[in-house]
Protein backbone atom coordinates (compact mmCIF):
# COMPACT_ATOMS: atom_id res chain seq x y z
CA UNK A 1 0.00 0.00 0.00
CA UNK A 2 1.32 3.54 -0.75
CA UNK A 3 2.51 5.73 2.01
CA UNK A 4 -0.58 7.66 3.34
CA UNK A 5 1.86 10.42 3.72
CA UNK A 6 1.74 11.20 -0.21
CA UNK A 7 -2.44 11.17 -0.67
CA UNK A 8 -4.64 13.88 -0.50
CA UNK A 9 -6.95 14.42 1.66
CA UNK A 10 -10.18 13.21 -0.63
CA UNK A 11 -8.34 9.82 -0.86
CA UNK A 12 -7.40 9.01 2.51
CA UNK A 13 -10.87 10.65 3.18
CA UNK A 14 -12.04 8.13 0.89
CA UNK A 15 -9.23 4.74 2.24
CA UNK A 16 -10.51 5.80 5.65
CA UNK A 17 -6.95 6.05 6.87
CA UNK A 18 -4.72 8.38 8.87
CA UNK A 19 -7.33 11.26 10.52
CA UNK A 20 -9.82 9.44 8.72
CA UNK A 21 -9.08 6.23 10.60
CA UNK A 22 -12.66 4.62 12.48
CA UNK A 23 -11.58 2.45 15.38
CA UNK A 24 -14.71 0.37 16.80
CA UNK A 25 -14.74 -3.18 19.04
CA UNK A 26 -16.74 -5.96 19.13
CA UNK A 27 -18.41 -6.97 22.45
CA UNK A 28 -20.74 -10.41 23.34
CA UNK A 29 -22.53 -11.73 26.28
CA UNK A 30 -25.03 -13.93 27.67
CA UNK A 31 -27.95 -13.74 29.41
CA UNK A 32 -29.13 -16.41 32.18
CA UNK A 33 -30.66 -19.12 31.31
CA UNK A 34 -34.88 -18.41 31.63
CA UNK A 35 -34.51 -14.90 31.16
CA UNK A 36 -37.58 -13.45 29.73
CA UNK A 37 -38.00 -11.49 26.65
CA UNK A 38 -39.10 -8.43 29.19
CA UNK A 39 -35.97 -8.23 31.12
CA UNK A 40 -34.13 -8.59 27.88
CA UNK A 41 -35.33 -5.96 26.06
CA UNK A 42 -35.04 -3.82 29.61
CA UNK A 43 -31.47 -4.48 29.57
CA UNK A 44 -30.28 -3.86 25.86
CA UNK A 45 -32.67 -0.32 26.07
CA UNK A 46 -30.26 0.68 29.04
CA UNK A 47 -27.65 -0.32 27.10
CA UNK A 48 -28.93 1.49 24.07
CA UNK A 49 -29.72 4.98 25.89
CA UNK A 50 -27.98 5.30 28.87
CA UNK A 51 -24.29 3.84 27.23
CA UNK A 52 -24.31 3.37 22.94
CA UNK A 53 -26.73 6.68 22.18
CA UNK A 54 -25.33 9.20 25.17
CA UNK A 55 -21.75 8.82 24.01
CA UNK A 56 -22.70 9.13 20.26
CA UNK A 57 -21.97 5.15 19.44
CA UNK A 58 -23.66 2.99 17.32
CA UNK A 59 -24.20 -0.85 17.53
CA UNK A 60 -24.79 -3.75 15.64
CA UNK A 61 -25.73 -6.72 16.60
CA UNK A 62 -28.46 -9.03 18.20
CA UNK A 63 -29.06 -12.55 19.29
CA UNK A 64 -31.22 -14.18 21.65
CA UNK A 65 -29.90 -15.36 24.69
CA UNK A 66 -26.88 -14.92 23.56
CA UNK A 67 -25.66 -12.11 22.05
CA UNK A 68 -22.57 -10.10 20.06
CA UNK A 69 -22.07 -7.19 17.87
CA UNK A 70 -19.75 -4.47 16.78
CA UNK A 71 -19.24 -0.76 18.63
CA UNK A 72 -18.25 2.18 16.17
CA UNK A 73 -19.14 5.78 16.32
CA UNK A 74 -22.10 7.38 14.78
CA UNK A 75 -19.93 9.62 12.33
CA UNK A 76 -16.65 9.29 11.18
CA UNK A 77 -14.59 8.28 14.55
CA UNK A 78 -13.16 6.60 17.21
CA UNK A 79 -14.18 4.40 19.73
CA UNK A 80 -12.10 4.85 22.70
CA UNK A 81 -11.04 3.33 25.89
CA UNK A 82 -13.42 5.02 27.91
CA UNK A 83 -16.56 4.10 25.85
CA UNK A 84 -14.78 0.20 26.16
CA UNK A 85 -14.67 0.70 29.99
CA UNK A 86 -18.34 2.10 29.31
CA UNK A 87 -20.20 -0.75 27.51
CA UNK A 88 -18.53 -3.12 29.86
CA UNK A 89 -19.56 -1.96 33.36
CA UNK A 90 -22.96 -1.65 32.27
CA UNK A 91 -22.87 -5.13 30.79
CA UNK A 92 -21.16 -6.22 34.40
CA UNK A 93 -24.28 -4.08 36.30
CA UNK A 94 -26.03 -6.41 34.46
CA UNK A 95 -25.14 -9.66 35.91
CA UNK A 96 -25.09 -11.08 32.49
CA UNK A 97 -22.19 -13.87 32.11
CA UNK A 98 -19.63 -14.16 29.33
CA UNK A 99 -18.99 -10.96 28.58
CA UNK A 100 -16.28 -9.98 26.12
CA UNK A 101 -14.97 -6.70 25.07
CA UNK A 102 -12.55 -7.13 22.44
CA UNK A 103 -9.66 -4.22 21.97
CA UNK A 104 -10.00 -1.37 19.53
CA UNK A 105 -9.06 -2.22 16.16
CA UNK A 106 -9.63 -0.80 12.82
CA UNK A 107 -13.05 -1.01 11.62
CA UNK A 108 -11.79 -0.66 8.14
CA UNK A 109 -8.27 -2.46 7.53
CA UNK A 110 -8.41 -4.47 11.24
Amino acid sequence: MKDNAKRNRRIRKKLRVDEFKELGFEVSWHFPQGTDDAKIDAIIDGLINDVIEVNGLGFAGGGDLEWEGIVCTQKIGQCTEEHRAAVKAYLESQSLENIEVTELFDLWWG
